[in-house]
């Protein structure tokens, strides 16, 4: 009952700052030196991440390309840092937990979801490399 009274009230959540201390080992916290770590494995986005790399895998179909979002992806967030606090990474958070960890599981996840009820993978290929002017106006090659 609690988490369905989180997503309906109109209570504003504290902001996180997700940069501001990037440590891997914290000798000073006496409950857990790797607290840094922890909070972030722990956290909401981590599920987010996967499941949104599972969707987009389900829906574009295509390694290499759903690769080059992910990469994308994270460099947007390094350029917008400035705007939007939650933005602001630590690097291990960026490359190891988000790209190398979350995205690859969702992609992961996703492409064996379409090979399990037998679904096609798309080629996107840009427009000089389709084979007739219908493969230019149509959908993508479909395999």
């Amino acid at each position: 009952m609690l988490a369905v009274n989180i997503f309906f009230s109109n209570a504003e959540l504290p902001e996180r700052s997700y940069g501001a201390d990037c440590r891997l080992y914290v000798p000073e916290n006496p409950k857990n030196k790797f607290i840094n770590i922890y909070e972030t494995l722990f956290d909401e986005f981590v599920v987010a991440h996967i499941l949104g790399w599972w969707g987009k895998a389900v829906m574009i179909r295509n390694q290499l390309l759903l690769w080059v979002l992910s990469i994308g992806f994270e460099l947007m967030e390094l350029t917008f840092r400035h705007m939007l606090p939650n933005f602001n990474e630590c690097w291990w958070d960026s490359i190891i937990l988000d790209i190398l960890i979350c995205n690859w599981f969702g992609i992961w996840a996703g492409m064996h979801t379409v090979r399990y009820f037998d679904g096609k993978t798309y080629e996107w290929v840009g427009l000089s490399r389709q084979p007739s002017i219908m493969g230019k106006v149509c959908s993508p090659k479909i395999h």
